[in-house]
């Protein structure tokens, strides 16, 4: 059994003993949850009642199909992912800065739960390059957390011990001097200023990739705004599409609110503004708290109609034709509140499939366990 600590103390979060309960139903003990579920509530939400909660993504990788287009597969990735809550940065301050770092570093992928994409934001700090949250492209000493190398080399170690796999990474780039990243036909890396492309042979996001509004602006229901650097959403000259869906400002209580319901509503709405396709990275804060499902039943919802034509990669069946699926079990809806003699304890649209610009990357994909 394993706890979960947030920013603010420990949480409800407990992962729970293999028992029949699944998602969504609800749960008075830690032993009752089926494999791989935590029985958590999400008191944001106004409920009082635990119920089962899905923190990884659990069938993306076990029915994907393979050997398709780097853009018929989606990816779980988190924002600011070098910073791990609680955690202490390496010039001393602590991590729970004002808009600053938010949950889990690549530790997430050490986990087999689905997190593939990595957002970081780099800067020159100390004759160095460092990842860091701050302002006006300079890194202040509250907001530095670690040397970028600290992170490259548990990604390194991750893609040796994992020989099949393949991680993506964002980078904010406010980088100027001349340091590069190594390449790695497994890392595959892009990077927000365009020159790095000729000089490093990084290559350049908003050439490649469309992407919504971060940020508040982002979460406005109903809407889907491009984000001011990005091409328009439904560009369909450019292949893949990542899907912001965070605040502001981070905060861990109303976290199972934002990555619940209204994420995959946003989904649906982002998927009619971006030309009927599905996001093949989907960025948020704390992935593992939701309502429910969460961001990575988000992800395997999304994988479900891009690799196998199914409402969910969870009702697809192994080596099956495509769009042959199983309904869904759906759990009952459970009280808002816990009675008080309660005993509490402890519509397949398929992407548009253009070829992806990246050629060199075609030739791995196939190879590939994502």
């Amino acid at each position: 059994m394993q706890s979960l600590d947030h920013p603010l103390g420990r949480t409800s979060i407990q992962q729970c003993e293999s028992k029949p309960i699944k998602i969504r139903e609800t749960c008075a003990s830690n032993s009752q949850c089926d494999t791989g579920l935590w029985c958590e509530t999400c008191l944001a939400n106004g409920n009082t009642q635990p119920k089962m909660q899905q923190p990884d993504t659990t069938y993306s990788f076990h029915f994907q199909r393979k050997g398709l287009p780097l853009n018929r597969y989606s990816w779980l990735t988190t924002h600011n992912s070098y910073a791990l809550s609680g955690a202490t940065s390496a010039t001393g301050s602590g991590s729970d800065q004002p808009g600053g770092l938010r949950h889990l570093s690549t530790q997430c992928m050490e986990r087999v739960n689905g997190v593939r994409g990595l957002m970081l934001d780099i800067y020159d700090y100390e004759n160095d390059i460092w990842l860091c949250n701050s302002l006006r492209g300079i890194c202040f000493d509250l907001f530095a957390f670690q040397p970028a190398i600290s992170v490259l080399k548990e990604i390194k170690s991750f893609l040796e011990a994992n020989p099949t796999k393949i991680v993506t990474i964002f980078i904010e780039d406010y980088v100027t001097s001349l340091q590069g990243l190594t390449k790695n036909k497994r890392l595959l890396v892009f990077t927000s200023k365009s020159s790095k492309e000729a000089s490093e042979g990084i290559v350049y996001q908003w050439r490649y990739v469309v992407e919504n509004q971060y940020g508040d602006a982002g979460m406005v229901s109903g809407t889907c705004p491009n984000r001011a650097e990005s091409p328009a959403l439904d560009t369909m000259t450019i292949s893949l599409f990542m899907e912001n869906y965070f605040p502001d400002n981070p905060y861990v209580v109303e976290a199972c609110v934002n990555n619940s319901d209204p994420l995959t509503t946003m989904m649906q709405t982002c998927h009619q503004k971006a030309g009927k396709r599905w996001p093949n990275f989907i960025a948020v804060d704390f992935y593992q708290i939701s309502d429910g499902g969460g961001a990575p039943e988000a992800a395997d919802e999304v994988n479900g109609h891009l690799t196998r034509g199914c409402n969910n990669i969870a009702y697809c069946k192994d080596n099956a034709t495509f769009e042959t699926c199983d309904g869904p079990q759906l759990a009952p809806p459970p009280p808002a509140a816990l009675p008080h003699s309660t005993d509490r304890g402890l519509s397949f649209a398929p992407l548009d499939a253009r070829p992806l610009k990246l050629y060199w990357l075609l030739g791995i994909i196939p190879a590939l366990s994502l």
